[in-house]
């Protein structure tokens, strides 16, 4: 009952959320902005000065690790111990 009561309360409250449609959309408010006599406006930016930084590149190793190309001692090896 209770679970009824709640589930029918979640749905039936985005119903009653809204009460007044609005016919007409909210305007915005207009800032108007005059600078002298408006012929030329000088400005500079506030921000930081940007810098490049050259790193040099990673030296390129090749790899640690080598792979066997034949394993016929390790095999035969193994054959002579059993």
């Amino acid at each position: 009952m209770r679970r009824a009561l709640l589930l029918s309360l979640m749905i039936a409250a985005p119903v009653f959320a809204q009460t007044e449609k609005r016919k007409e959309p909210r305007k915005q408010p207009v800032t108007t902005l005059i600078f002298g006599d408006g012929s030329e406006i000088e400005a500079t930016p506030d921000a930081p000065s940007a810098t490049v930084i050259d790193v040099a590149p990673k030296p390129r190793f090749g790899s640690m690790i080598k792979l066997r190309e034949t394993f016929s001692d390790k095999l035969m090896e193994s054959v002579y111990e059993l």
